[in-house]
């Protein structure tokens, strides 16, 4: 019998899709195998366009926030959902990645020399690792697209 997957996402904020608000609260809960990252950067890029962001900086976020969710999920055992809850107030994007697991049952060794941390210290502004590794929490200033 194949496994029943749960796949979350939650509008935290419903707003009148004709109004253009740059408040953004949005919680994703994704499980821990490598084919769900898509979603995940679907997800980004929705975001992006929703807060009418270039496609360089687009493009800075899906791949950073991408390679936070694969570094946790390198580190994913016995089927821990990663979450990725996205925050956007007074133009900084702030994204909270993290394996949903209860206290020491995932330490994530520090990995300095890794190159997906590499790329995200270089795309965003601030990153964290809170929770012994397990939380990774990434913030990026904005900028709005110009219209042509």
């Amino acid at each position: 019998m194949p496994l029943k997957r749960k796949l979350s996402a939650y509008w935290l904020r419903p707003d009148n899709l004709r109004e253009r608000s740059t408040q953004v609260n949005i919680q994703l809960c994704i499980p821990s195998e490598p084919e769900y990252l898509a979603i995940v950067r679907l997800t980004v890029a929705g975001i992006c366009h929703r807060l009418e962001l270039d496609v360089e900086r687009t493009d800075d976020l899906k791949l950073a926030v991408t390679e936070a969710c694969g570094f946790l999920l390198e580190h994913a055992t016995n089927g821990h959902p990663i979450s990725a809850d996205f925050s956007c107030a007074d133009d900084k994007l702030t994204v909270t990645v993290e394996i949903k697991c209860g206290d020491g049952e995932v330490s994530i060794p520090s990995s300095e020399d890794n190159l997906g941390l590499f790329l995200i210290h270089a795309l965003m502004d601030k990153v964290e690792s809170l929770n012994q590794g397990r939380t990774l929490v990434l913030a990026k200033e904005l900028t709005r697209r110009v219209d042509e």
